[in-house]
């Protein structure tokens, strides 16, 4: 279900530098063997009054160059020294000069002309804004720093392939604040994304998201000093389809809420190996709800779903075993007017329907079992006789009883069960709100 929300930092300024071909400066054309410079007027671009000035420096041969220097009709310098074989080795840009003084923008360091080894940046005011590094098993970590130059804001780590593998932010103390891993595969890029307390490094939840094909987003809490998950939120895209989990310290399933712009469904749970349900409400639209498209979502109580009618909490075979009642409302009513009790793992189908009066009291039973009775076919005909071929086809056998004295339910009604439990909603989630109509009893 799920295109898991994530807090990731890949700077745009990387993308230029990482993806910065240095081959791309090399020389290909010769140049003339009688000089050691070779000084290139670039054609202004349109609408400018002159282009950039390039200075080839070139080695004894008088063809490979050495190092250039290209100056923008700004005042910007862009310098490059070359290797032996042509690739650059280093890139070293400035400002446009102030007072004729030359201000140095960033550096790069290649390892082949195309790969960096490392790289800084910096802001006019003299203040370190990134540096990034090689790392020894082939990743390259960058860091983008604070406007002070000192404090590191964002801390990333690249694969050699350039794909992004861990980003982490900090505050302006340097406490983390996030971390966020990535996982690629062929056809879609997930991440994973922990938040912390600044002050005392807690974790406080976590996000998982795939990339924009995925369908949902997932966040987890924990409880308060450990990383066992207190509640997970799967949320769509669209933020209307929406499951929530509690769980407790042991991981085991305690509610489950399942909800979108139609209805919702919630469920109690044993905390138990199979974590099988005990009992489910089933809530559908308010039809006081103004608008469907409203941030507050209006729920009434639909149905009652008893799973473990009439069998002992202790009763170990209970999931084989169990009866499964459930229990209408009619719109706006306070009080059942059906009782729906079924054997799900029957082979008759058999189930009974029993129908309430105002007080709760049952007025009439339908005793509901399946037989089969042969019918004509209503396509196939036996070609021979000229008649339509039998089929056999399931239909209900219904046995009524209506009570003159209305009878109480084989099982009271237990009232707790319809008590709505509300869920937790942290600030980072945005869902619409849930109102629910309670029941008076």
């Amino acid at each position: 279900m799920w295109k898991r929300f994530a807090i990731a930092f890949v700077p745009a300024a990387l993308v230029a530098i990482v993806g910065c071909d240095g081959a791309g400066q090399k020389i290909e054309e010769p140049l003339p063997h009688t000089t050691k410079n070779k000084l290139m007027l670039v054609p202004a671009e349109k609408g400018a009054e002159k282009g950039p000035v390039r200075d080839i420096k070139l080695r004894d041969d008088g063809q490979s160059p050495l190092s250039e220097v290209t100056v923008l009709p700004d005042g910007a310098e862009k310098e490059i020294f070359y290797k032996q074989d042509g690739n650059a080795s280093r890139i070293v840009e400035y400002f446009p000069p102030s007072n004729g003084v030359r201000q140095l923008r960033s550096e790069s360091v290649f390892i082949d002309g195309a790969k960096l080894q490392a790289h800084s940046k910096y802001r006019e005011d003299k203040t370190l804004q990134e540096r990034g590094s090689r790392l020894l098993d082939g990743t390259y970590e960058l860091s983008g720093y604070s406007a002070s130059g000192k404090t590191v804001e964002k801390r990333t780590i690249l694969s050699p392939e350039k794909n992004p593998v861990s980003a982490e932010t900090f505050n302006e103390k340097g406490a983390r604040v996030t971390l966020t891993t990535f996982e690629k595969t062929t056809y879609s890029t997930s991440s994973t994304t922990k938040h912390f307390d600044p002050a005392t490094g807690t974790l406080l939840y976590m996000s998982h998201s795939v990339d924009q094909y995925s369908y949902s987003t997932r966040y987890e809490t924990f409880y308060p000093g450990t990383e066992k998950v207190r509640y997970t939120y799967d949320i769509s895209n669209d933020g209307k389809d929406v499951s929530v989990t509690l769980f407790n310290l042991n991981g085991e399933r305690l509610y489950e809420w399942r909800f979108d712009a139609k209805g919702m469904r919630f469920s109690v749970l044993a905390p138990r190996k199979n974590d099988y349900e005990t009992y489910s409400q089933l809530y559908k639209r308010s039809e006081k709800q103004v608008s469907k498209d409203s941030l507050e979502w209006k729920f009434e109580l639909d149905a009652l779903v008893d799973k473990d009618y009439g069998l002992p909490a202790e009763d170990e075979d209970r999931e084989a075993k169990r009866l499964h009642r459930v229990i209408e409302f009619a719109p706006g009513a306070d009080t059942p007017y059906k009782l729906a009790i079924t054997e799900p793992f029957s082979y008759s189908g058999a189930r009974t329907i029993q129908y309430l009066n105002g007080d709760g009291k049952v007025v009439k039973e339908d005793t509901i079992t399946d037989e089969y009775v042969e019918e004509d076919h209503p396509y196939e005909y036996d070609y021979q006789t000229g008649q339509r071929k039998k089929q056999r086809v399931r239909k209900d056998k219904v046995d009524t009883k209506t009570f003159v004295n209305p009878i109480e339910p084989a099982k009271p009604i237990d009232w707790d069960r319809m008590k709505y439990i509300p869920f937790e909603v942290p600030s980072f989630i945005q869902i619409p709100k849930i109102t629910i109509r309670e029941i008076k009893h």
